[in-house]
């Protein structure tokens, strides 16, 4: 399940936050060698802007937690995982 509220601040400018649960017991599509499968909180916020009609910027922060150590901070493993993502899309 996800859940997605989306807020027009301006007419370049988009704020959503997301949070969304994923559970593969069965290992169908991640398999991560342990006896639970892969199972998932996920949080997010991203900042849209759109300068222009054919230009979007997203800035986009997220956090994945896990009862389970499958990711890894450098080399340590631990049960979450933040990353902050900036893309640029260009339409023509």
């Amino acid at each position: 399940p996800v859940l997605i509220s989306r807020f027009q601040l301006h007419p370049k400018w988009k704020l959503a936050v997301r949070g969304e649960y994923y559970n593969d017991k069965k290992k169908v599509i991640i398999d991560t060698q342990t006896e639970k499968g892969f199972s998932a909180i996920g949080y997010s916020m991203n900042i849209d802007y759109v300068p222009f009609e054919q230009v979007s910027c997203r800035f986009e922060i997220r956090q994945l937690q896990s009862q389970d150590y499958l990711f890894f901070n450098r080399i340590t493993p631990t049960r979450d995982n933040m990353f902050l993502t900036i893309s640029t899309a260009v339409s023509f």
